[in-house]
């Protein structure tokens, strides 16, 4: 059975989510870059990896968040 959240509940675990993305991608962009890139291949493809997936779970949490909100239901399975 899917776990019932409240707007309040999808609301904040999105917050959460894009806090974690962006501080990801402060890591890889501009002088951290080439701290980043210096790691090997394997490194670098495990952390883009989990930067991809915090992306399609803030994408799933969106479009959960606006499905509750078009249907105006008070909680959404997710």
């Amino acid at each position: 059975m899917a776990e019932k959240k409240t707007f309040s509940d999808l609301s904040q675990e999105l917050a959460t989510a894009l806090q974690q993305l962006s501080a990801s991608l402060v890591i890889i962009h501009g002088a951290g870059g080439d701290s980043f890139r210096g790691y090997n291949d394997q490194i670098q493809d495990c952390f883009l990896s989990g930067v991809f997936d915090k992306s399609e779970s803030c994408c799933r949490l969106a479009e959960a968040l606006e499905s509750a909100l078009v249907g105006n239901s008070e909680e959404v399975a997710l």
